[in-house]
């Protein structure tokens, strides 16, 4: 088995690169390293030489999807991996990549060490962020390893908590899915990720530092500001089809609150002209939910406290609540005289944090936020002064481990 390793490499991995290219020489498996300079990436002449190593010309391309896509295509292996030019592999990280592979792996990712060029000081993500650590030997110092968080639903959701390197794809799963986007300019990874879950292709994380991944001044914050912002892009893009996955995979239930009785499947509708009194006691078992879709719906029900409470009870641990409610901020929220209960960001501080919550004894319930916004759904609502507040929440239930701010 052949894996193909890639790299982009621009001027800020030049100092780094020869590094790269002897954790390389120390893999037991055979490999290729197909190489693309750009925007001043020097490729050492000692590495050139070795047959392995494949340098492609530039022909130009600007955007990291783009490179990535080329470096990874032109690979010949049945592994394509990803190095980046200023990072270290384990000394058998290649083989114990093939080896997932060869057991039915689609998509192998590992766990992973930053540390800080020059003073070698780890870079530990918190643990109030649902981060663990452990720690790891390398070059004879004492640093820290990060556990990759589960490739589930909930964790990619966002950049932060999808798979970092090691990354490695099986060259037929990767064409499958349609490799790198192209297109895209950072996030490029992560929406490659998405797509590799959404696909049901089969992720396997291989619970061992087989990546070592150095932070340095010639890298920019800036660079990673822009992937956070592009990052909500893919957000917005995924958060429905990634909700309904962790229903059918978990064979949980999809529930479309207050839609009519318009039918959408996997959806099923709950709303009054079906008989459905959701004032009451929801007609729903505990925990029997996956995802909660309430597109103008909980405005209609008269108790909120109740209708957070009953979303949470029925909500499986780490099931979706998904909603888009008329603001107070603007006239939607009173414009409509079915409106019987008035939302706001504010409005959601109450089920999703213990400083809020302890004022109301009645709530029972306990969410994450995954995601808090006021936007406008279309020019129509903007033009009449009618923004809606987007709440996407997750049930904190014992069997879900959070990734992200949890407050409650």
């Amino acid at each position: 088995m052949l894996t193909s390793v890639f790299t982009p490499l621009s001027a800020s991995g030049n100092a780094f690169v020869g590094e790269a290219y002897e954790s390389l020489t120390r893999q037991s498996v055979p490999w290729e390293w197909v190489l693309l300079p750009n925007n001043g990436g020097k490729v050492p002449d000692d590495v050139a030489r070795d047959k392995r190593v494949r340098v492609l010309t530039h022909y130009g391309e600007s955007g990291i999807g783009m490179l990535k896509a080329r470096t990874a295509r032109a690979g010949r292996g049945d592994v394509l991996l990803e190095l980046d030019h200023d990072d270290v592999l384990r000394d058998d990280a290649l083989l114990r990549v093939a080896e997932a592979i060869e057991g039915g792996a689609d998509f192998v990712y590992s766990d992973f060490c930053q540390f800080l060029e020059g003073s070698m000081k780890p870079k530990i993500f918190g643990s109030q962020y649902g981060w663990r650590s452990y720690g790891v030997k390398f070059r004879g110092r004492e640093l820290v390893a990060m556990t990759a968080p589960e490739a589930t639903a909930q964790a990619l959701r966002k950049i932060e908590w999808s798979p970092n390197h090691v990354r490695a794809w099986k060259r037929e799963a990767y064409e499958e899915v349609g490799g790198h986007d192209p297109l895209l300019e950072v996030a490029d990874d992560h929406d490659l990720v998405l797509r590799t879950f959404l696909a049901k292709k089969r992720m396997v994380h291989v619970p061992e530092c087989l990546y070592f991944y150095r932070v340095h001044p010639a890298q920019t914050t800036a660079d990673a500001t822009n992937a956070q912002k592009k990052d909500w892009r893919l957000y917005e893009r995924y958060i429905d089809r990634l909700a309904l996955r962790f229903a059918e995979e978990s064979r949980l239930r999809a529930v479309d609150l207050c839609a009519g009785d318009t039918r959408e499947p996997p959806y099923e509708p709950f709303d009054i002209a079906l008989g459905h009194d959701l004032d009451r006691p929801w007609p729903m078992a505990d925990s029997s939910v996956g995802v909660i879709r309430a597109t103008d719906a909980i405005e209609h029900l008269k108790d909120p406290v109740h209708t957070m409470n009953e979303a949470y009870r029925v909500l499986a641990p780490g099931g979706f609540f998904l909603s888009a409610t008329p603001s107070t901020d603007g006239r939607g929220a009173f414009q409509d005289p079915t409106h019987v209960s008035f939302w706001n960001e504010n409005s959601f501080f109450y089920y999703t944090d213990r400083r809020f919550a302890r004022f109301v004894p009645r709530i029972t319930c306990r969410f994450q936020v995954s995601s808090l916004s006021t936007f406008f759904p279309s020019k129509w609502h903007e033009e009449h002064h009618a923004p809606y507040v987007g709440a996407h929440l997750i049930a904190l239930k014992d069997g879900y481990h959070p990734m992200g701010e949890v407050h409650i």
